[in-house]
């Protein structure tokens, strides 16, 4: 039997490849550090799991010196995915709505127009485009145009507190929240 293909690695691979897309655009610049002195690099993370786990990993790279300005900004991919499994020539493919954010740390302090100009406009918005184009050059998703994955998204300023009312991931981020996308990953033999 064919191997399954992985949403999360498939989605990893199109996360590497915005950033390497984003490293190259000279127009693109993430701005300054939180010591608002050092210039942000231009590196994207990504990981995967449900939200409890997502914050909790947050919390241990936030406590452990190493890793605690290695977090943002992140494309995340909440878990659990419902995936239609599609029997196909060359093996089996899978169809799914993933609900994905992107977040980037931001300042509590910000109101709506600084969040906008330093948050999204300087880092969340650029990532969400080269991702989305990343998504439509990717093989393994069948290279999809934008009008085929119906995607629905929100700017989510301060995210966490229209949902909670409370900081869900003990970071004072914004995030460009991908409610759902409709991906047919390819298994690609």
């Amino acid at each position: 039997m064919a191997e399954m293909p992985s949403i999360s690695d498939a989605l990893k691979e199109v996360v590497q490849a915005t950033q390497v897309a984003l490293q190259a655009n000279p127009a693109v610049d993430f701005g300054l550090l939180p010591d608002k002195v050092t210039p942000a690099p231009k590196v994207v993370y990504f990981m995967h799991g449900n939200e409890k786990e997502i914050m909790t990993t947050l919390q241990s790279m936030t406590d452990a010196p190493a890793t605690k300005n290695a977090k943002y900004p992140l494309v995340a991919l909440f878990r659990d995915i419902q995936e239609e499994v599609i029997q196909q020539r060359n093996g089996l493919s899978i169809k799914c709505k993933p609900h994905l954010a992107i977040f980037n740390l931001t300042d509590k302090t910000y109101r709506a127009e600084e969040r906008k100009v330093k948050s999204f406009d300087k880092v969340l918005q650029p990532i969400f485009e080269e991702f989305i184009r990343q998504l439509t050059k990717s093989k393994a998703f069948g290279m999809p145009l934008v009008k085929d994955m119906f995607i629905k998204k929100w700017d989510c300023y301060f995210y966490g507190t229209q949902k909670a009312q409370a900081n869900v991931l003990n970071d004072y981020v914004d995030a460009i929240e991908i409610e759902t996308i409709t991906l047919q990953l390819k298994n690609i033999c």
